[in-house]
């Protein structure tokens, strides 16, 4: 929707105006898209982001490979790659490390042509940095579906940010999902049984993922 316009064509609308050339145009391909988390959901979003002709970066804790991404790095090359990047978005699992890991030195790196999509957790994000950078324009958009307090309180100011796209949390929903879930439980409950250990998501306690 950003990419296309969209938004700005509800505006225009509601205004009842017919004005194409001030809806802008990118196309997909021709933006740096940096994934930030190359688990299972980053290299599913890359592998969909292939379609359109676009190579993503990832960044992970160490910079290893991951299939799917052009190239990858490490997470201390967050703020490097943000200076080049269109498209930033963050998949990261909330831990000492990456609360408040997008903050207002972060924000300062990003292009200001750039845009921010956090679908992770709330915590990663310093919203009041990410509001400020957003109106001094120090990038051009976000969306948030998490928050640091969720609901959302009625007055907080984001919702009153008009380069901001909130959603409520909604961003992991899938029809289906109790079927899906159960056949991973039951999977999971099988392998535990007969070898006491699990065969899909199993979570590192030490790593908090």
């Amino acid at each position: 929707m950003e990419n296309r316009g969209i938004f700005q064509a509800i505006q225009q609308q509601r205004k009842q105006q017919w004005s194409p050339n001030t809806i802008p145009y990118t196309k997909l391909s021709d933006q740096e898209i940096l994934i930030v988390g190359t688990g299972q959901i980053g290299q599913k979003l890359a592998q969909a982001l292939t379609f359109f002709g676009v190579s993503p970066i990832g960044i992970n804790t160490s910079g290893h490979e991951v299939a799917g991404f052009d190239k990858t790095f490490a997470l201390s090359d967050l703020h490097a790659c943000a200076k080049t990047a269109d498209c930033v978005i963050n998949i990261l699992p909330l831990t000492e490390e990456t609360t408040h890991l997008y903050d207002a030195a972060f924000f300062a790196q990003m292009k200001p042509s750039a845009s921010f999509y956090n679908v992770g957790r709330g915590p990663s994000v310093d919203t009041t940095a990410l509001a400020k950078a957003l109106e001094k324009k120090q990038l051009a958009f976000a969306a948030l579906d998490v928050f640091e307090e969720e609901p959302l309180p009625e007055n907080d100011p984001l919702w009153l940010i008009e380069n901001l796209l909130i959603t409520p949390h909604i961003s992991g929903h899938t029809p289906h999902f109790q079927k899906a879930f159960m056949a991973i439980f039951l999977t999971n409950l099988q392998q535990f049984l007969a070898k006491q250990e699990l065969e899909k998501n199993e979570i590192n306690l030490d790593k908090g993922y």
